[in-house]
C-alpha cells in the first residue's frame, strides 16, 4: 500500500518537505542542462545513436529520482488529509502523483523523438524533405498538446488542493492562507492557459509555502477532532 501513513507520520512530513527542496534543485539544474544542450546542439554535431545510449541511462536515473521525490512530496498532503480528516485532500494528492508519473514517463520516452526530428532539421536544413518536415511538426504538436493537457489538469487539481488547504487556516493561520490562495491563483492561471506564463511567481510561493506547511504540521499534535470542531464553529 504505497499511500499508507506510517506510525511516525511526523518524520514522513519532514521527508516530504526535504523531498520538495530536492525536487526543486534537481529540476532546476536538469532544465538548465537541457536548455544549454539545445542551445549548443548545432555546434556539438552529436551522433544521435550515441546520444540515445547515454540518454536512456542518465535520463532514466533522473526520471526515477524525480518520481521518487514528487511521490514523497505529494504524499505529505495525503498524510495531512488522513490526520485532519480531509478525505478529498488525500484523493487529490493521489491524482497529482499519478499525473506527474504519466507526465515524466511521457517526456522520457517521447523526448528522443523530438530531439531526433529537430536534429535532422538542424543538420539537413538545406536538403530537408517534406516528410521530415511533417514528422517534426507532428512530433512538436503532439508534445505541445500533451503539455497543454497536463497544465490544464494540474491547474484544476491545484484549485481543489488550495480549497482543501484553506480548511486548515484555524490551525495554521497565515501559512495555510498563503499556501491555499497561492494554489488557487496558480490553478486559475494554468487553467486559463493564457496567463499560465505569469504563474511562475505563484508556483514558487505555493512550492515554498508547501514545504513550510509540512514542517509546521510535523511539529504539531492536532487531532482530526479539533479540525471538525473548527469547521462546525464557522
Amino acid at each position: 500500500m504505497i499511500f499508507m501513513v506510517s506510525v511516525d507520520y511526523k518524520q514522513d512530513l519532514r521527508r516530504a518537505g526535504i523531498s520538495g527542496i530536492a525536487f526543486f534543485i534537481v529540476s532546476f539544474f536538469s532544465s538548465i542542462f537541457f536548455s544549454l544542450f539545445f542551445r549548443f546542439l548545432p555546434l556539438l554535431k552529436i551522433d544521435f545513436s550515441i546520444f540515445s545510449k547515454y540518454y536512456y541511462f542518465f535520463g532514466g536515473l533522473i526520471l526515477l529520482l524525480q518520481l521518487f521525490l514528487i511521490y514523497n512530496f505529494y504524499k505529505g498532503y495525503f498524510i495531512i488529509g488522513e490526520k485532519f480528516n480531509l478525505p478529498f485532500l488525500t484523493k487529490i494528492s493521489k491524482f497529482l502523483i499519478i499525473l506527474f508519473a504519466i507526465f515524466f514517463i511521457f517526456l522520457f520516452f517521447y523526448f528522443p523523438s523530438i530531439l531526433n526530428s529537430s536534429n535532422n532539421i538542424i543538420l539537413n536544413s538545406q536538403n530537408m524533405t517534406e516528410q521530415q518536415a511533417y514528422s517534426f511538426i507532428y512530433s512538436f504538436l503532439l508534445f505541445f498538446l500533451f503539455v497543454l493537457l497536463f497544465v490544464f489538469i494540474f491547474g484544476i487539481l491545484n484549485i481543489f488542493l488550495g480549497r482543501e488547504i484553506l480548511k486548515l487556516q484555524d490551525q495554521f493561520n497565515t501559512l495555510a492562507l498563503i499556501s491555499g490562495y497561492s494554489k488557487i491563483i496558480l490553478g486559475v492561471a494554468y487553467v486559463s492557459i493564457i496567463f499560465s506564463s505569469l504563474a511562475g511567481i505563484f508556483l514558487l510561493a505555493s512550492f515554498v509555502s508547501d514545504i513550510l506547511l509540512f514542517f509546521e504540521v510535523s511539529k504539531n499534535d492536532v487531532s482530526s477532532k479539533k479540525v471538525k470542531k473548527a469547521k462546525k464553529s464557522k
